[in-house]
């Protein structure tokens, strides 16, 4: 099962308000699940756009 890889959007300041604004999660990559439980499942990194850090998201993709 090939799923994809995201990454937690920034919290920063805008410039005009100076409000805390969270940018949108953004694509970090993909990968391909191949042992799969019900606590924790392995996968396979296929690509990577960005560095991969604890806390992204893995999002099943519906292809």
């Amino acid at each position: 099962m090939c799923c994809k890889l995201t990454s937690k959007g920034e919290l920063i300041n805008d410039p005009r308000t100076q409000e805390l604004v969270q940018l949108p999660n953004t694509e970090a990559g993909a990968v391909m699940v191949f042992k799969p439980y019900d606590h924790v499942s392995y996968a396979l990194v296929m690509q990577a756009s960005n560095v991969l850090e604890v806390g992204d998201q893995v999002v099943s993709s519906v292809d």
